[in-house]
């Protein structure tokens, strides 16, 4: 009889083993299923401000302007894949500063930045010392858009080499743009 009853308590305790098993299976997948439903409900939910807080939907609107980036304002511009670019033929035409070539000039502007960008060359058999020096941006009009200092690094004879500068201001609408020593 010692027998019997062992083995039917192995029995009962094995059967008793699987059943918890199967319950803590069967809570974990209710629980899963009642974060899934809460999850997806509050997705719905519009997000509401807490009481007496005042909200400017302006600033949410990241396609209409991006810190001081008008994104809409597309003279001399285009807007493409959340970048502004400036498409101005005159601002790529080749331009000379002391001896120097500044060509394939470009301006972007994302995250609430316009960046400038140009390739400077020394065609010639001389060293050109670096200096810093002011980039004027020009609207079509031929007024001054904006002024942003940048540095212009040394050369060495028949070499190239980049200038870049960043700003807060809207330059990517600038029709042309020249360089002037600090």
């Amino acid at each position: 009889m010692d027998k019997e009853t062992n083995e039917k308590n192995k029995k009962t305790e094995k059967s008793l083993r699987v059943n918890a098993a199967k319950c803590i299976v069967v809570v974990l997948i209710v629980i899963v299923i009642f974060y899934l439903i809460i999850a997806f409900s509050k997705k719905d939910e519009e997000l509401k401000p807490a009481p007496n807080t005042s909200i400017d939907y302006n600033l949410l609107n990241v396609e209409r302007s991006n810190g001081n980036i008008v994104m809409e304002d597309s003279t001399n511009a285009e807007v493409k894949d959340g970048v502004k670019r400036n498409t101005s033929s005159k601002l790529v035409e080749e331009k000379t500063y002391n001896d120097m070539i500044i060509k394939d000039a470009r301006i972007e502007a994302s995250g609430g930045m316009s960046q400038f960008a140009a390739t400077v060359e020394n065609p010639y058999d001389k060293n050109i010392e670096g200096q810093i020096v002011d980039v004027v941006f020009m609207n079509e009009d031929g007024s001054e858009l904006a002024r942003v200092e940048t540095f212009f690094p040394d050369l060495e004879p028949n070499s190239t080499s980049e200038i870049s500068a960043s700003t807060d201001m809207d330059i990517t609408t600038a029709y042309d743009f020249y360089i002037e020593a600090k």
